[in-house]
């Protein structure tokens, strides 16, 4: 039996146990990419030679970004390390390309960081601001001047984030060359691991069950568990059991979250879980002063399933009001695909930059303004998905639905609706 094992055990059948010192046993590394100060601690405490460590935290608090960092740090020392995740996609093709807090996404900016262009920029950021406008006129001659003298300023600023990223894309091929160092699996084959490993991270741990926390342990006597805070209104699960159980050397909490603005974030967390969430002001934020609130609810009186045009429509009227705001700072979300496919193919030209999705397409993004379109059945929606919809404004967020029958529901959305900091707005025609 493993330490890792036997601490699992002793605490889920006695309780809080303690079995010995632990101390630092791989240096932490200066890295580019920022963390809070208390995701710093949590790096600290996973570096430790603590048999477990158990990390939870909400939306936005770095759980993700926390793995970024610890993973290189691991492989960079010669550990053998499996990550598993829930999601294959994201681990055949890691998300190495974040920004540090308080930055904001650049469409752009992105196009630049992909892996096939990402050693020449780094290349040109090298060179002078005139040499690199030059280039950017040549990588995207349909923008104008102003907006690509912004983006060589922004990207002056983010060279060495470019140069840690060059690096950490050529240490994965590395990996994926030699690979004997990094394992990389899905929650679902757990049950088929066997080599005993150094490390063994796990992404999305509050899905896991005991049973699968027990056949991890056995593989490693360094066990790194990262997942969600409960819901609200929902049960604890075995990840969030163990958490509980664990002395305070074994687990830490993140409660800070630096995504979404204080004034957004209040009544959405509030919302969404039972503990108290802390929100640290970052960067620089959208300012929208036709709006009054950041967190808006439009009354639709129309019907609640398929396709709405009535409320499509108000979405864009809504929208013609931003002219000035950069179309990659806004997004509309909707509840079901025929709700999409209706937007998408009647929105007015003015808008085509505008990303538009389901639930499903807005995993891994955000934006500073975000316009959710509550056409849909409550019954058909998970805790899960009014989780993803309702973290994905930066700024804004603005729900456009029937509010009737949403109060009514056993969603979450209607305990946003008792919200104070929710404004609740209807249109109304003149005849």
């Amino acid at each position: 039996m493993t330490l890792t094992e036997n601490l699992i055990r002793l605490t889920l059948e006695n309780g809080p146990t303690y079995l010995e010192e632990f101390q630092a046993i791989i240096p932490k590394k200066n890295s580019s990419f920022s963390l809070s100060i208390e995701q710093e601690r949590a790096l600290e405490l996973c570096l430790t030679s603590s048999p477990l460590m158990v990390i939870m935290g909400v939306v936005g608090s770095g759980k993700t970004r926390l793995v970024h960092v610890l993973l290189p740090i691991l492989l960079q020392g010669n550990q053998r390390t499996l990550l598993i995740s829930s999601s294959l996609p994201r681990l055949v093709a890691p998300k190495i390309d974040y920004l540090p807090i308080g930055s904001f996404p650049d469409s752009l900016l992105q196009k630049l960081r992909s892996p096939g262009k990402l050693e020449k920029w780094v290349k040109i950021l090298l060179k002078s601001p005139e040499t690199i406008l030059y280039q950017l006129k040549i990588e995207f001659p349909e923008e104008n001047i102003s907006r690509l003298e912004i983006l060589t300023y922004r990207l002056k600023e983010l060279l060495p984030l470019f140069i840690e990223q060059l690096s950490l894309v050529q240490l994965a091929a590395k990996i994926d060359k030699t690979n004997n160092l990094l394992t990389l699996a899905t929650i679902d084959k757990i049950n088929e691991l066997e080599s005993h490993l150094d490390w063994v991270i796990v992404e999305d741990s509050h899905t896991l069950t005991t049973e699968e926390i027990d056949k991890l342990a056995a593989i490693t006597n360094r066990l790194i568990l990262i997942g969600n805070s409960p819901l609200f209104n929902t049960q604890n699960t075995d990840f969030s059991e163990l958490f509980n159980k664990l002395l305070p050397n074994y687990r830490y909490f993140l409660s800070q979250q630096y995504l979404i603005h204080p004034s957004l974030a209040e009544p959405v967390f509030r919302t969404l879980y039972s503990e108290k969430v802390h929100t640290l002001l970052t960067g620089d934020r959208l300012y929208l002063p036709q709006l009054s609130g950041h967190l808006i609810w439009q009354d639709i009186r129309t019907s609640l399933n398929g396709v709405n045009p009535i409320e499509g429509n108000r979405i864009f009227r809504f929208l013609s009001e931003f002219q000035n705001v950069s179309r990659d700072k806004i997004g509309i979300l909707t509840f079901t695909a025929s709700q999409k496919e209706w937007l998408e193919s009647n929105y007015p030209s003015s808008l085509r930059k505008v990303f538009i999705g389901t639930i499903e397409d807005w995993k891994g993004q955000q934006r500073s303004l975000v316009l959710i379109s509550c056409v849909g059945i409550s019954e058909t929606m998970t805790h899960k998905d009014y989780v993803l919809a309702l973290t994905r404004g930066l700024d804004y967020l603005i729900l456009f639905g029937n509010k009737k029958h949403w109060s009514k529901s056993k969603s979450p959305l209607s305990y946003l609706l008792q919200q104070p900091e929710l404004l609740q707005e209807r249109e109304v025609a003149l005849l």
